[in-house]
Parts: C-alpha cells; structure tokens; sequence
C-alpha cells in the first residue's frame, strides 16, 4: 500500500468527520463506521463498507429513522494541478458531479445521499439519490491500476447546498 493511498484515505476519513460534525451540532445523532485498509487494491472488495456514516432521525423529524450517507471529497481537480475550489452547488466546477462508479451502486446497499466535500474550501454539496434518474454514465481511465469503468454522475443543476438539503 502506497504513502498516496494513505494519505488520500487520511483526508477521506477527515472529511467525513467534518460532515459527521456538522449533523451533530444540528442535533442529529450521527455513527461513523469503522475504517479498515485494504492490504492491497486486489483486495479492494472484501473491504467495501456500508456507508460513511449513519444518521439517526428523531420520529418526529421524520418518518425515516435512519439515513445511510456516503462521503466523497477531493483536493485536485480533474488536472491534478488545480485545486478543487467550488463554495456552493452553484459554482461547483463541471457541469457533472461524480458519484460513483456504476458496479458500486449496482451492488448495493445504496446510500440515501452522496455529502461532496471541498477538501480546500471545506465546501459541502449534496446529490440525493432520488436523483438517480437523471445521473449519466461515462467511462473512466485508471491509468495508476490500468483499467476503466464505468461511472455515474450527476448534473449539477439537481445538487443542493448542504445547508439546503431536506435533512438539515
């Protein structure tokens, strides 16, 4: 396992505490599973988890109790060498935002929202699965594991701001 992998992972984690935080200073009750590391990316499968965190609704907030969420944040763009700047859904930098790859969301279990995260502005955007209809699929080129998937994503026009999500 490389340094990379690990401190990609270390800023992942970060993340999803910072969405974690946010919740729970909103009331809600919030579990952030467990994080194992893979020992290598042939092993990538055995270690797929289910969700980033786990956010508790009181009854009389909601008729759903429980809301499965999943954490994606970057600190490049699609250039490596510029930043991953957006404040708001609005200003996100492409007209699509990635939510998984295709064979992720196939396998289930799915998670209620994606929380994207500006790993520079601390920004946080949120596509909600009922969304699903209108994401698009596009081919993705792995040159570090030299392969290509299939991936989903969703225009941005269908992102809210998080502070605008129908949870908070």
């Amino acid at each position: 396992m490389t340094d990379d992998f690990k401190s990609r992972q270390q800023a992942g984690r970060i993340a999803e505490v910072a969405v974690a935080a946010r919740l729970a200073e909103m009331g809600y009750g919030v579990s952030i599973p467990a994080m194992w590391t893979r020992p290598s990316f042939k092993e990538r499968a055995a270690y797929s988890d289910l969700g980033d965190l786990r956010v508790f609704i009181p009854k009389e907030r909601a008729t759903t109790k429980e809301v499965r969420v999943e954490v994606k944040s970057r600190s490049a763009g699609k250039d490596e060498e510029e930043p991953f700047l957006f404040t708001c859904a609005d200003d996100y930098p492409y007209g699509n935002i990635f939510v998984c790859s295709k064979k992720a969301w196939d396998r289930g279990p799915k998670p209620d929202v994606y929380v994207i995260v500006s790993q520079v502005t601390g920004a946080m955007i949120c596509i909600d699965a009922l969304t699903r209809k209108d994401w698009v699929e596009g081919e993705t080129a792995d040159s570090a594991r030299g392969y290509s998937y299939t991936t989903l994503a969703c225009p941005k026009e269908h992102a809210t701001d998080f502070e605008d999500w129908w949870l908070v």
